[in-house]
């Protein structure tokens, strides 16, 4: 990994670890390399953001069926 993408991969993870609904499963807007036409079920998920994350909570329900 470069230093740029441990850069920004800091900074995210920091950024949404502090918003009030981490952690918490809704609508957050932005998903589908969209920012505002598509939907995700958690702020932050590997699969948005690939920060040290594990996956939110609707892929793993999902992926345990």
């Amino acid at each position: 990994m470069t230093a740029l993408f441990r850069e920004e991969q800091a900074f995210t993870t920091r950024l949404f670890r502090a918003h009030p609904h981490a952690g918490a499963v809704g609508a957050f807007q932005g998903a589908n390399y969209d920012a505002q036409a598509y939907y995700r079920p958690q702020l932050d998920c590997v699969m948005f953001t690939r920060d040290e994350v594990p996956f939110c909570g609707c892929a793993s329900a999902r992926s345990s069926r």
